[in-house]
């Protein structure tokens, strides 16, 4: 980023009125509390109810745990950022909080495009799901994604490209490079593997399991209904996820191919860091509008309710009695 529009950027920043300081810092310190309670929420519902832990469910709760430490790692230094206007630390936190900011990204990415391809096996090939989509490749699954994940996050530093340093707009560390055209190079790649595949694949995995539910309906309409609910509830939150991390891009790639010369204002950026933030926090709003297992977990929790000693599973996500299956129905069981 040029130094002159920085400087500008730091110094509406730092003469912004009381009002705008506390109303710009409310709106983040909301959106940090929900994300981190909301995320803690769904680890909790997951540990209590047995019925909640399948194959399908671990990643869930692996996009939790990297929701929630966004929340309480990365979100606080906005928050110090928007309330003082300045960076109050030194590089290496900066290094620090910038690296854990790319590094969430892109483990929620490659974890959401796990769950898609969980699903496309569940629906469409339900013998293949229930042959290779066990504990244990499921747990090598998300290593090699915390793997990957660190690799696009932390590469450029560990070679010497780039530095994180304070974007006054963002409020946050970003990435900067020593030219612009390893910036260019390294960013297009980098969206390349952590967003046009990931949608791609996430899109064409929806696409398949959409067609799939509809061709059998008429041979099979007693669809097993937890396996449809699960899925949709994780397709609301792709669609959630992919609405605040698509205008995030967009902005990323309009300040980055223009070669940062064009005038993004500030409040610009404020809403690209909401919006990224903001994406850590719906998943958990949306499991306890559309899953019913969850939504009672979370009752339960907030209303500090103690679980009964014998509980039947969750109708809506638990079918106790699964109706006769032809050989051929596309929808897979998960216990």
């Amino acid at each position: 980023m040029a130094m002159n529009e920085q400087n500008i950027l730091s110094y509406e920043l730092l003469e912004r009125p009381v009002a705008l300081v506390v109303l710009e810092s409310a709106v983040m310190i909301i959106i940090g509390v929900l994300a981190f309670t909301g995320n803690l929420l769904v680890c909790w519902a997951v540990y209590h109810n047995r019925n909640l832990r399948t194959v399908t469910n671990m990643y869930v709760v692996s996009l939790a745990i990297s929701d929630g430490l966004m929340a309480s790692l990365c979100i606080p230094f906005s928050v110090i950022l928007l309330v003082t206007g300045k960076w109050p630390f030194g590089f290496e936190v900066c290094q620090f909080f910038g690296f854990f900011c790319f590094f969430f990204g892109m483990v929620s990415v490659l974890l959401i495009t796990a769950t898609s391809v969980n699903r496309y096996f569940c629906v469409v090939r339900p013998n293949v799901y229930k042959r290779f989509f066990k504990v244990k490749p499921t747990f090598v699954s998300i290593v090699v994604i915390l793997a990957l994940a660190a690799s696009g996050a932390g590469l450029s530093l560990i070679l010497g490209w780039a530095s994180y340093f304070v974007h006054y707009g963002k409020v946050a560390c970003f990435i900067e490079y020593r030219t612009a055209g390893e910036e260019k190079t390294y960013l297009g790649v980098s969206y390349v593997f952590f967003v046009f595949i990931p949608v791609t694949v996430s899109s064409c995995c929806y696409y398949k399991i959409v067609k799939t539910v509809k061709q059998h309906k008429h041979e099979a309409p007693s669809l097993n209904v937890k396996e449809i609910n699960i899925t949709k509830s994780l397709f609301a939150a792709i669609v959630g996820f992919g609405l605040c991390w698509g205008l995030v891009a967009v902005i990323d790639l309009l300040d980055l191919y223009t070669e940062n010369k064009m005038a993004i204002p500030r409040q610009v950026f404020l809403m690209y860091v909401y919006l990224a933030f903001g994406s850590s926090a719906i998943n958990p709003v949306i499991y306890g509008i559309m899953r019913k297992a969850f939504r009672t977990e979370f009752l339960r929790a907030l209303t500090f309710r103690r679980r009964k000693a014998r509980i039947q599973p969750h109708q809506s996500d638990s079918e106790i009695q699964q109706p006769k299956r032809t050989s051929n129905q596309a929808v897979c069981q998960e216990v």
